[in-house]
């Protein structure tokens, strides 16, 4: 190995002193008040989220789950010949064990929900990759534990093999009755952590770190054979754990292969398989013309010759109604290109109704525009100080007791607000105090007209501009603004006109 390699793969670079290394597995080990109470509220997460089939409340409550704490102590106080840890390690991961079945199961004897979630089920059948996502995880987590820096790969670990929702479902098995959800879940459970305790074995091996000192060598010759013995009664019966999830995924997938390998010729169908893979059995469920009489030896002879000679298979047939299967075969063909061409034929009507409507709309918009264009003109010419008219068109939504009353003329009165330089006219106000949210939406279609001028115009001039307004939008309803840029000016102008007002009646009372 060249020195780069070495360089790029050399765990003790960043390791962190012997001593806060071993204080930082002490203190995740201990069993206090903070670490059961956590315990206890993380276990009630990961419940909810599986009750629920929640995937990422079951994912919270792996991250503020202490459990990890005392199977690193297991794995370490082996690798460092330390049998108090050991002890300590092996007690306290039973209380949180304990206190975790306990809890889940009152848990789900209270909950309403009793339904079987796929959250659930994926807990209750460990396989080979189960055990190989624990080791790998604990050896990421003792590597991470034995930095100088704090890493974020610890949280990543408790994700990844999953500690917490096998407990819950072993809960869950117990509270309902389902012992076949009990034992499939605490047996996942035992798995993750039989394995991490062996990665972090390994790994405080390949790192050297010191070794526990004894007082006297009987001592220390007794704690070492408990210590090897323990090692063995865990790395044993692991790797026959292991050795069996192979053969049953490779039975599994054997099964498969020759189910999906089959010619029917016309003779007969699988209609179903049944795989049990620790009993190295397999139903076949058949159906047609005859019974298939070699179909049992030749999947038999199919997994002897891949390692399973004693494998016993079974076919149920279930009778035959003359099927032709070449036929039944064609129909299902004939009815998925039916279905294509429908909807295909569904979807060219959908393109062409919008294309029209496409159509339509941009022709109804050029045709908006040209009026409006055609209304600006005509305004100009009898307001030359207007400057610009900016015209927009929306949806009004209202609740139906606001808009009793038809739209009104605008002669009737109308809203006005003036503030200095800018007017709003609302020439169509039918506004109720009392509404009732109960009450139907209504859709209204809104105008409104934004006239921008060089000098303020008259409140008279504003009324006569919004009469004629209204009688080219009678279809809708319509809202006129009147804005100015000259302030002054504005507030001369609305002055002259109230003296002028004033004016005319005092004239009239003289007349009177």
């Amino acid at each position: 190995m060249t020195p780069l390699v070495k360089e790029l793969f050399d765990l003790h670079t960043d390791q962190a002193e012997p001593s806060v290394i071993d204080q930082t597995i002490r203190d995740n080990v201990r069993v206090v008040g903070t670490n059961l109470w956590v315990l206890f509220f993380a276990i009630l997460v990961a419940s909810v989220g599986l009750n629920v089939n929640s995937t990422a409340v079951v994912i919270g409550a792996m991250l503020i789950s202490p459990l990890m704490g005392p199977i690193v102590g297991i794995g370490y106080g082996l690798g460092i010949n330390d049998v108090d840890l050991l002890k300590l390690s092996l007690r306290n991961l039973g209380i949180f064990t304990a206190l975790s079945i306990v809890t889940s199961t009152m848990y789900f004897a209270i909950s309403p929900l009793d339904a079987i979630q796929p959250e659930l089920l994926a807990r209750t059948s460990p396989n080979l990759w189960d055990v190989l996502i624990a080791f790998f995880g604990g050896a990421a987590g003792i590597i991470a534990l034995t930095r100088k820096s704090i890493s974020n790969v610890v949280p990543g670990v408790a994700i990844a093999t999953a500690l917490m929702p096998p407990l819950c479902t072993a809960g869950f098995g117990i509270a309902t009755g389902n012992w076949s959800f009990f034992f499939g879940a605490f047996f996942l459970y035992c798995i993750n952590s039989v394995f991490i305790a062996l990665a972090t074995l390994l790994f405080v091996k390949i790192f050297h770190l010191p070794k526990h000192k004894f007082l006297d060598e009987i001592t220390e010759k007794r704690t070492n054979m408990l210590i090897a013995v323990t090692a063995v009664l865990m790395i044993v019966p692991s790797g026959y754990l292991a050795f069996n999830l192979v053969q049953s995924t490779r039975f599994t997938q054997a099964v498969d292969a020759f189910v999906d390998g089959q010619d029917f010729n016309n003779e007969f169908l699988i209609l179903a398989h049944e795989v049990r893979p620790q009993a190295r059995e397999v139903v076949l469920t058949v159906g047609g013309v005859h019974f298939p009489t070699h179909l049992e030896d030749r999947l038999a002879q199919n997994l002897a010759g891949r390692g399973f000679a004693k494998s016993k298979v079974e076919v149920r047939y279930t009778g035959s109604n003359q099927v032709d299967i070449n036929s039944l075969k064609t129909e299902l063909t004939q009815s998925t290109y039916r279905n294509l061409v429908n909807q295909i034929e569904s979807l060219s009507k959908e393109n062409e109704q919008l294309t029209q409507q496409l159509a339509s709309n941009s022709s109804l918009s050029e045709q908006t525009s040209s009026a409006d264009k055609q209304l600006y003109k005509e305004l100009l010419a009898q307001y030359p100080q207007i400057d610009s008219v900016t015209i927009t068109r929306g949806d009004r939504f209202i609740h139906a007791k606001a808009n009793k009353t038809p739209k009104q003329p605008i002669n009737e009165q109308p809203n006005i607000t003036a503030n200095h330089n800018n007017t709003v006219i609302d020439a169509h106000s039918n506004q109720s105090e009392h509404s009732n949210p109960s009450d139907n939406i209504v859709q209204q279609t809104l105008t409104q007209v934004n006239i921008d001028s060089k000098r303020p115009l008259k409140n008279t001039d504003k009324q006569r501009i919004t009469a004629w307004l209204d009688s080219k939008y009678e279809q809708s309803l319509l809202r006129v603004h009147f804005n100015s840029g000259d302030t002054e000016i504005t507030e001369i102008l609305q002055e002259a006109d109230a003296q002028q007002n004033v004016s005319q009646e005092a004239d009239t009372q003289q007349s009177h």
